[in-house]
């Protein structure tokens, strides 16, 4: 089997840093990511990366851009895990047939092992993210979300509809994120905010509005912790929770992760 080529330890220290800080990651978390352009040359190798029940849903694909982004998440999502699995050998991880990326019922990745014969989630959690040109994911021993957005000034044409006032108001008073551009500084918030909404497994998903910031601390080079209360969009929640993120920059891409104790972390009373 061929060995690892295009997936490589994102390293982010501040990412990592800031994932430390998080108590419910204390059973471990991998994060791994492929650069989409280094994997372009290999999309006719896919079967080294993927099982045939997976290799079937990626010729269904048409268009390059998506084949390159459904196949660089799966084979940063099966890194991650086999890197959870093997800290001390990272170098080892070829056996990528054995991990299965499946959608569950709302089509939200989750990955199980392919060589058992009763096929059941794996006791990992997995999120996947990509844009512009980079495929990340993570996986951790509890639920977890993580998200990568390339900075765009197209976030300070939209942030009505994911930042409440106060929150800007927030990170402009926080050292160093008030020091970057407005654009950087929103991107990093909407990048939060979306590894939130893979994190719970709210059906629909959670508004970006239904989450508030409450706290901003920490540095670029060390990590930055975004704190966050869910309330609903009408105030819905039956218990207040403060849930932190952590982020950072990774060249011109913001990227935060995020991870809970349960599935239960948010109780909502439904109408």
């Amino acid at each position: 089997m061929k060995t690892l080529m295009p997936a490589d330890d994102l390293n982010l220290e501040s990412l990592n840093f800031g994932l430390k800080t998080l108590s419910s990651l204390s059973g471990g978390h991998t994060i791994s990511v492929v650069n989409l352009d280094g994997l372009r040359m290999r999309l006719l190798e896919a079967g080294t990366y993927l099982t045939p029940l997976e290799l079937r849903r990626f010729r269904k694909f048409k268009y390059e851009k998506r084949k390159l982004e459904w196949l660089g998440g799966r084979i940063a999502a099966k890194h991650a895990v086999m890197r959870l699995l093997s800290p001390d050998h990272p170098k080892k991880l070829t056996n990528w047939l054995k991990w299965s990326v499946v959608p569950d019922q709302n089509n939200r990745p989750f990955i199980e092992s392919s060589s058992t014969p009763i096929k059941k989630p794996a006791p990992y959690y997995i999120s996947i993210s990509h844009s512009k040109g980079l495929a990340v994911a993570m996986a951790a021993s509890s639920p977890c979300g993580i998200d990568i957005q390339k900075i765009s000034s197209t976030v300070t044409r939209v942030k009505e509809k994911f930042v409440h006032p106060e929150e800007n108001t927030i990170l402009t008073q926080c050292g160093q994120i008030a020091e970057i551009d407005a654009a950087t500084r929103l991107t990093l918030l909407w990048s939060a905010k979306e590894a939130f909404r893979k994190t719970f497994f709210l059906t629909p998903l959670m508004g970006f509005m239904e989450l508030r910031l409450i706290k901003a601390s920490g540095t670029i080079k060390k990590g930055l912790i975004l704190d966050f209360i869910y309330s609903g969009q009408d105030g819905c929640c039956e218990e207040k929770k403060i849930f932190s993120a952590a982020t950072g920059f990774h060249e011109d891409f913001a990227v935060a992760a995020t991870a809970v104790s349960s599935r239960d972390s948010i109780i909502v009373r439904r109408a």
